[in-house]
């Protein structure tokens, strides 16, 4: 394995879009980890100044599940225009590359298949 490691950057409006959007792509094996935390936001919106609370998700996977992650984002994402922002690492230990790599391989959905037989 040797993919590269990402993160990627999104925010919502709840909760509960937060958790939802975090299970689907862990569940799916489109990320190895999806935080999700409470931020206040202030921005400019069809020429008006918002504030809002959001939440915003740090999604942890490898840059060959990128643009499944985009594409599903925009599929059910609530917003008009949701934020979808790729981090590249420059540098991520081993260990940890090596753990992200299997948790969002196809391959690791197999081998768990295998291991409740």
């Amino acid at each position: 394995m040797s993919q590269k490691i990402i993160q990627m950057k999104t925010s919502v409006s709840s909760i509960e879009e937060a958790e939802d959007i975090a299970q689907k792509l862990v569940e799916n094996r489109l990320a190895a980890c999806v935080q999700y935390f409470p931020v206040k936001s202030i921005y400019r919106w069809k020429d008006n100044i918002e504030k809002s609370e959001e939440y915003v998700l740090i999604i942890k996977t490898s840059s060959s599940r990128r643009d499944l992650i985009v594409k599903t984002l925009q599929q059910i994402h609530s917003y008009e225009l949701p934020e979808i922002v790729v981090l590249e690492k420059d540098f991520v230990t081993e260990e940890y590359s090596f753990w992200v790599e299997f948790e969002t391989s196809v391959d690791s959905n197999l081998k768990e298949e295998e291991s409740k037989r």
